[in-house]
């Protein structure tokens, strides 16, 4: 998985890619549910997996110079979104993503959706990310050390084709 960093002044931007070659299909991504045997027959050509491919995992660009805060940010690209206590997302998504994280508060604010795998061997997105808006949001307070109480907001909406639920 080579990856890059880079920072100037407030400025910084990072890319993690990933190449793979295998003897057989293996699943590498360790935030998807893997679907291969399960569902090979509904499946179509855009969206079988290869034994080789590669991918960008994750690229963005930060900007952190809105307040003297060290904690503070604002990131735009494809990102790894998730919580620390795993109770949340954990998953590699384009977002626009405003943080702020300081000793006794942190806060995230922002929107995302899927656009594409970014990998060599998927033409498509899963059905179930297509189309598909997250407006998220979380605050948090320590109020004793080690242990935090917040609030988490998560709206998505779906303007793809998807049936709806008992169709």
């Amino acid at each position: 998985r080579p990856w890059v960093y880079g920072e100037r002044g407030d400025w910084s931007a990072f890319a993690l890619g990933q190449a793979v070659t295998a003897t057989d299909i293996v699943e590498t991504d360790t935030l998807q549910a893997s679907d291969t045997d399960s569902q090979s027959s509904q499946r179509n050509d855009a969206r079988v997996a290869d034994k080789s491919y590669l991918a960008l995992r994750e690229f963005w660009v930060d900007y952190s110079g809105f307040t003297a805060y060290p904690g503070e940010h604002l990131r735009f690209g494809r990102q790894r979104m998730r919580s620390d206590e795993g109770t949340w997302w954990d998953t590699n998504i384009e977002a626009l993503r405003w943080s702020f994280d300081t000793t006794l508060l942190r806060a995230n604010v922002g929107v995302a959706e899927r656009f594409s795998e970014y990998r060599t061997d998927l033409d498509e997105l899963a059905p179930e990310d297509q189309d598909r808006r997250h407006l998220f949001g979380d605050i948090a307070t320590q109020w004793q050390p080690g242990h935090w109480v917040g609030l988490k907001a998560h709206h998505s909406r779906d303007d793809g084709d998807l049936a709806n639920p008992g169709e």
